[in-house]
């Protein structure tokens, strides 16, 4: 007989075997139960966590010849009966599988609307429709088989699958009971793997399962898929050489607890020759830089909410050697510092999957987001200066210093205007002559008249500054405030947190009420 891979063969065949997903599957057996079967189901989830399987399910409890009846009165196939072995087989004709990526076209549909009007054969109750990956459906597909979807048949029952919900028509949503799987716990996965290597004969330690359980990212097909792997590399038939931890780490590049905790241990510390350290070790073992990173963020998340949640161990999924390690290194973590750290890896984690270099990008930004988060913040430097203040160390200032009069602007003499012409002289009237005056009698030389005032030469104007009125002095500083001020600055040069943001920014302390009056 052909090997079976351990995700087709561990595959669920009652809703009881399907892990992590209790709110579907008691959904489903109430309406079997209680005969409120809807037409239409869609099941909405990422990968591998039990979509088309719990499809698959569902349709072998409805046609099931003989269901049984859990303790809590849930309805269950009973996996024995020719109906059973059918659908688990795929060779059912009442239960057809329809791949929507590659049957997305209007003739499909056409030709399962065409099918839909036969009633079941061999005496089946039901005829199931199991459409996977059907946002692949085009909207034309969609809008074809939308009456049928609204109104089939009573025999007919339509199943849908799907990764992207949202590529679905508003319309078909509107038509159908919506179940939205959640991803697996790791700590399921783990259990979910350690029943399969218990009945395979398979050594495997906890801590590889581990391991194993958080790159599956949730799926259960995953995690199995990984763990056959691990099989075939390791063998874990003979229990002197069981799968170990260290051999997942080797094959999938992945990084151990202990690895990644010295790493964050010295972020924590603000050291960078060690962060860089850390970085190189992992970087010459082939570790997957892009997993290093997203570790390094749920860790620096855990460590955020170890710091503010009462009760962590019911919000991270750790075991105990784990969450001892972070408990450890909390206790000695500044929460303000940790979210710092958290906020400065989310604002580089959607870069490092486009950069070619992701070594270089993880070391320069790790001692960016660490030298941040370490800095002298500027909350922390006014905290710092109001207890200052309130111890009386500092003065309290409720005004600003009144600031200097501006200087009176220099007044340069503007260049000498042309001198202004003479005012035209308006010519004397000239007195009426009488007879006598007429007459040719000669007479004496005139005397030679005064020169008028107006004719005289006029005199360069002379340029007069005038001086602008005087600007009002400038208020002397309080002699009491002047007196104590060089003590007071004296110990503000001497505080700590001072000298922390003088040497963060790169300046100098300087008294601003000196410099004014100066």
């Amino acid at each position: 007989m052909a090997y079976q891979v351990l995700a087709r063969k561990w595959r669920p065949q009652r809703f009881s075997e399907v892990v992590g997903q209790q709110h579907v599957t008691r959904t489903l057996q109430n309406a079997i139960k209680e005969s409120r079967i809807g037409h239409a189901y869609l099941f909405v989830g990422s990968r591998g966590i039990g979509k088309t399987t719990g499809a698959r399910i569902f349709a072998k409890a409805l046609n099931c010849e003989h269901p049984a009846t859990d303790a809590d009165g849930s309805i269950e196939p009973c996996c024995e009966c020719p109906t059973c072995h059918e659908i688990a087989g795929g060779s059912c004709l009442d239960v057809l599988e329809i791949d929507g990526a590659s049957h997305n076209g209007v003739e499909d549909v056409r030709q399962i609307r065409d099918n839909v009007q036969y009633t079941p054969s061999n005496g089946r109750r039901y005829k199931v429709y199991i459409i996977d990956e059907v946002h692949m459906l085009s909207p034309q597909a969609w809008n074809a088989l939308l009456k049928t979807l609204e109104e089939p048949p009573p025999h007919v029952k339509f199943l849908f699958a799907t990764t992207e919900p949202h590529k679905i028509l508003p319309t078909i949503l509107s038509r159908c009971q919506r179940f939205d799987l959640k991803r697996i716990p790791v700590p399921l996965i783990v259990a979910r793997l350690h029943e399969i290597a218990t009945a395979e004969k398979i050594f495997v330690h906890d801590s590889a399962l581990t391991i194993i359980a958080r790159a599956a990212e949730g799926g259960m097909r995953d995690a199995q898929s990984i763990f056959d792997q691990m099989i075939a590399f390791c063998g874990g038939n003979d229990e002197g050489s069981p799968i170990s931890e260290s051999d997942v780490i080797d094959v999938f590049g992945l990084v151990s607890h202990s690895e990644l905790t010295h790493l964050v241990e010295a972020i924590l510390q603000n050291d960078a020759g060690a962060l860089i350290s850390a970085v190189h070790n992992l970087a010459d073992k082939g570790r997957n830089l892009e997993c290093l990173y997203a570790d390094i963020l749920l860790y620096g998340r855990n460590l955020m909410v170890f710091g503010h949640v009462s009760d962590p161990r019911a919000m991270l999924e750790l075991n105990d050697a784990e969450f001892a390690d972070l408990q450890q290194l909390a206790a000695v973590a500044t929460p303000s510092v940790v979210q710092r750290l958290v906020q400065g890896l989310l604002a580089g984690d959607s870069n490092i999957r486009y950069t070619l270099n992701k070594r270089i990008y993880i070391e320069s930004t790790l001692l960016r987001v660490m030298r941040d988060a370490h800095a002298v913040q500027v909350d922390d430097l006014i905290t710092q200066l109001r207890i200052l203040q309130e111890k009386g160390t500092l003065p309290a200032v409720d005004t600003a210093p009144a600031p200097s009069p501006p200087a009176a602007p220099v007044q340069s003499t503007p260049p000498a205007a042309a001198a202004p012409s003479p005012a035209p002289v308006a010519p004397k009237p000239e007195a009426p002559q009488t007879p006598e005056s007429a007459s040719p009698e000669p007479s004496a030389p005139p005397a030679p008249e005064a020169a008028a005032p107006e004719a005289a030469a006029p005199e360069e104007p002379q340029l007069t500054l005038v001086p602008d009125e005087a600007a009002p002095a400038a208020p002397e500083p309080d002699q009491q405030e002047t007196s104590s001020s060089p003590d007071l600055w004296q110990q503000a040069e001497q505080d700590e947190t001072v000298q922390g943001a003088v040497d963060l920014f790169g300046g100098k302390i300087i008294d601003v009420r000196a410099v004014q009056k100066d």
